[in-house]
């Protein structure tokens, strides 16, 4: 609905600014273009722009905000046109990605949208996703046109597994002379809270690779050991500390969050990036501790006299304004205070001596927006002659245009609030370059959110009861609203709904989503019911970057990387000998499982592309060139795989390993899970546990030619690890399934692959990857060799592959020392008391590291589809309520399609678990047609 409003009310909107904004009449320069033909043209432009890149949005509901080893994720996906927030059809595919908290990827799958929504699951087995910290991502393929920003993120955390101590730390900083030491206490503990006494620890602090300090200690007999050190300078990068239980124990890494006062990062933004002398001007601050998150702070501004004339208080995470007014040919500086008494010092941005600058007046219950534009002299004096543009746009569009000049120095320009739709709203001033000189956001609040409602049966409920809710959704104007909404049901005392950082549909939407960098607790600004929350969102858009286009690539659009995927598509090129393009030939695809065939002809550039495929779940295809006569010939067929993004590590402050400081919540949510599963388990084995049964055959890969008996390897990755890992490159495979494997360097070889310390060898299908090796005389590198078997691993992906063998231990790695490494070399490497891994991979065809295509053919396999399951949830009756069974459920119940009818309603149902205490409910949704909403609600569960 925001682009019919747009394109219907844009012209009158234009000429009602233009004629009402303290405007005289325009001059026109014989040799210049008019100023009103400038401004037409730089809204033409960026209306075709916002055509030709309309943004994508994507936001995930999840069931819970952290997650145990062996649980499943829930989620429901929900991808809107960014403009209005109705669904998009421009995307029919979304792609997720997950990522450890070293930004290595451990699954990517497909999910098909309707209508802009899809849901679906990915089970957590601790094999595959180890306790630790991970980051979700979602995206279309269309979305990867305008950068990592525009990429829903979400990082949680898995707790549990095999890790098996809880550590408590306190961390203290005391001033030795002049010297600052970190006084830091560490209690281990076990599983069940005792402390661990005499364990023996190995532990280093580190800056970077630089080790800050080092030593062996033991615990006490209440678990605890104390270390201190002498804090190194923040350059160097954050603190890390490194403690080890054993020689053979797994290290735990834990960020050292100093948070020094010295060490706060202040940085001060002029509103609209610039001031100019004699003019008022509103300055932004905020203040950033070394754990990335706002500090407190206050001080004052002195001039190059050291007089004061400006003081400054933070007034929400570290951010705030003050006014001023800054002297021509003065030097500003900030002098903070600190607990101490001390002092820092921070420079003030230049000011300008010529220029324009802009504030943006957003007071809250106000209907319009209040701009003021000021000059310096030198402007003033050239009057009329000096235009600019000013323009005030959002999402779906400039609302607001108009041609201003400085006639008299500064001016003040309202614009109708009503103009934007709610969320962030861009002010511009461009001079007649059409470049930006300054700009500024807010936020508009309508208040167009959707009202839902939950209402349950009872106020009271008791365990295993059975719970009726009602739900109730309308518009802003107390209408019904049709939609679809998904809705969670946690218990509290294992889920902490509260976490910061997290946000919900409209925090994000309408705010993170368009803001650069890390945005701390946003959903304070629309949901804490603080009287301060508006100013201190505006601080927060005064002091924040934002996404979005530069005004270079609205006039010169950028060529588009990355086509939009309605559905499933099979795109690709036939190539003759001469790898020129084969035109008009016949291509055909086929499938077994399903049963598929298609046919096509090529274009004139050799391409064709297949479409209109019904649902399907992991699927190969066979794509084949045909002459005319229907048969195969002896040409090249490509077809465009998905390349998948390499993203960058978010820019977040450090996380906490799950099991350091933990919260209590997580911790009584890792206590119940397992136990929980094992009942579930129990139910569907029909109320009996199996007993443990000790498998005696040893896994073997098919069609190996390891020099080995099958099975004869310290570790075998079969067939069904590589059909998991699905588009995976060997190198992915190899670095997460097989633990140690490691780049690095080998000694004085240069870089290349180890296990642990062990370098590794590799042997594809009985040939050893090192016979094909050789040195370009005169231009070899140290690294070559590690190059030439990092494309290797590289050109192969899981779906080339049908196991994975190491042999690293010397029982057997011996028969392939044997084969492939002489005499004289196997001595050398035991006077140097190395090892060697071998690692033996078997590909599927067969024919080593030369592994060649069949001609006119190509199998393609793409991104396997995750098609949605159904939420386990107990039916209880009046005689279940004393069974033995414990029923420890985290999550409730989850719903992801819930909908309402043409009145708003829906009914939901779903049983209480055993432990008493409150439930969260969070539902959240969309009528895909502009609306969103989001609420939460209390139950709560008492004994009878």
């Amino acid at each position: 609905m925001g682009t019919l409003r747009y394109h219907a009310t844009l012209s009158m909107k234009l000429f009602v600014c233009l004629c009402c904004c303290l405007l005289s009449s325009i001059k026109i320069y014989p040799q210049g273009t008019p100023p009103l033909d400038v401004l037409k043209h730089v809204v033409t432009a960026a209306d075709s722009f916002r055509q030709y890149l309309p943004v994508e949005k994507a936001y995930l509901h999840f069931d819970k905000t952290a997650y145990a080893t062996g649980d499943t994720m829930w989620f429901k996906a929900y991808l809107f046109n960014a403009a209005d927030f109705t669904y998009t059809l421009k995307s029919g595919l979304l792609y997720l990605e997950l990522s450890r908290d070293s930004n290595y990827l451990v699954k990517r799958i497909c999910l098909p949208m309707v209508g802009g929504l899809t849901w679906g699951d990915i089970i957590l087995d601790e094999d595959r996703f180890p306790a630790g910290s991970y980051t979700l991502r979602a995206y279309t393929n269309w979305m990867r046109n305008f950068g990592e920003e525009y990429i829903f993120s979400r990082q949680f955390v898995i707790a549990g597994g095999n890790q098996d101590r809880r550590v408590h730390t306190q961390l203290k900083l005391l001033k030795d002379h002049a010297n600052e030491i970190a006084r830091l206490q560490l209690q281990w503990q076990d599983g069940g809270n005792k402390p661990v006494s005499g364990a023996d620890l190995d532990i280093k602090v580190l800056q970077g690779k630089k080790v800050v300090y080092k030593n062996q200690a033991s615990t006490a007999t209440d678990g605890k050991v104390d270390i201190a050190f002498e804090t190194p300078g923040k350059k160097g990068g954050p603190l890390v500390l490194e403690a080890r239980e054993g020689k053979q124990g797994e290290t735990l890494r834990i960020p050292l969050l100093l948070n020094r006062p010295q060490n706060t990062d202040l940085q001060f933004m002029p509103e609209g990036g610039s001031w100019i002398n004699g003019q008022p001007a509103r300055i932004g601050f905020k203040a950033i501790g070394e754990d990335g998150k706002g500090v407190p702070v206050h001080g004052k501004i002195v001039n190059s006299h050291q007089e004061e004339v400006a003081t400054f208080t933070a007034k929400h995470l570290g951010m705030g304004t003050f006014n001023m007014v800054p002297e021509a040919g003065e030097t500003y500086t900030a002098q903070l205070l600190l607990p101490d008494s001390s002092k820092l010092t921070y420079s003030l941005p230049a000011v300008h001596q010529s220029g324009t600058q802009m504030q943006v007046m957003n007071i809250p219950g106000k209907d319009s927006v209040l701009v003021l534009l000021a000059s310096s002299e030198d402007i003033v004096e050239k009057g009329s002659g000096q235009s600019y543009l000013l323009i005030a746009q959002s999402a779906d569009g400039i609302q607001y245009a108009a041609v201003v000049h400085f006639g008299n120095g500064s001016m003040q320009i309202k614009v109708a609030k009503e103009l934007f739709p709610t969320g962030v709203a861009r002010f511009t001033l461009l001079n007649m370059n059409r470049q930006p000189v300054n700009e500024r956001i807010i936020f508009i609040d309508r208040h167009q959110h959707l009202q839902i409602k939950m209402t349950m049966d009872k106020t009271v409920y008791h365990p295993r009861d059975s719970i009726d809710m009602q739900i109730s959704v309308t518009n802003a104007v107390g209408k019904p609203v049709q939609g679809s909404f998904s809705l969670a049901v946690t218990d509290d005392a294992q889920v902490n709904q509260q976490l910061p950082g997290n946000g919900n549909m409209i925090s994000y939407l309408q705010l993170c989503a368009d803001l650069k960098g890390y945005i701390e607790d946003p959903d304070y600004y629309f949901f804490s019911g603080d009287a301060h929350a508006g100013e201190a969102l505006d601080c927060l858009l005064l002091t924040q970057g934002w996404v979005g286009y530069n005004w270079e690539q609205v006039f010169t659009p950028p060529s588009l990387l990355y086509p939009a995927e309605p559905g499933l598509m099979v795109r690709g090129t036939v190539l003759n000998a001469f790898n020129k393009p084969v035109k008009r030939t016949g291509v055909m695809l086929f499938s077994t499982s399903p049963l598929l065939l298609k046919d096509t002809l090529t274009d004139d550039q050799g391409r064709f592309v297949f479409t209109d495929f019904p649902p399907l779940d992991t699927v190969g295809f066979v794509v084949q060139a045909r002459n005319r006569r229907g048969k195969s010939f002896n040409v090249g067929v490509e077809v465009d795989e998905f390349k998948p993004p390499v993203f960058s590590a978010l820019a977040v402050p450090p996380v906490l390993p799950w099991n350091v400081n933990s919260d209590p919540t997580l911790l009584e949510y890792v206590k119940n899970n397992s136990v929980f599963r094992q009942e579930v388990e129990k139910i569907r084995l029909g109320g009996h546990a199996l007993k443990e049964v000790v498998v005696n055959a040893k896994k073997g890969v098919a069609g190996s030619k390891s020099l080995n008996d099958p099975g004869e390897a310290d570790l075998v990755l079969d067939e069904a690890v590589m059909k998991e890992a699905g588009k995976m490159t060997l190198e992915e495979v190899l670095l997460q399934r097989v633990k140690g494997f490691h780049w690095g360097f080998v000694n004085k070889k240069g870089l290349g692959y180890l296990l642990q310390n062990a370098e590794v060898k590799f042997v594809i299908d009985g040939m050893d990857v090192d016979f094909f090796y050789s040195e370009t005389p005169g231009f070899s590198n140290i690294n070559d060799h590690g190059n030439y078997l990092k494309s290797q691993l590289e050109y192969f992906t899981a779906e080339d592959i049908k196991g994975i063998e190491v042999m690293s231990s010397a029982g057997f790695s011996a028969n392939y020392k044997s084969r492939y490494m002489s005499v004289e070399e196997r001595m050398a490497l035991a006077q140097k008391g190395q090892e060697v891994t071998y690692i033996e991979i078997t590909t599927r065809g067969g024919h080593g590291p030369l592994q060649k295509k069949t001609p006119g053919t190509y199998v393609y396999k793409p991104i396997p589809f995750v098609w949605p399951r159904t939420f386990y949830r107990p039916r209880y009756i009046a005689t279940d309520v004393n069974q033995p069974m414990k029923d420890l459920r985290a999550t409730i119940h989850w719903i992801p399609d819930v909908v309402t009818d043409e009145n708003g309603k829906a009914s939901v149902s779903f049983y209480a678990a055993d432990q008493t205490g409150t439930y969260t409910a969070i539902i959240t949704g969309s009528d895909m047609l502009g609306g969103i909403g989001y609420q939460r609600q209390q139950v709560a569960i008492r004994k009878e």
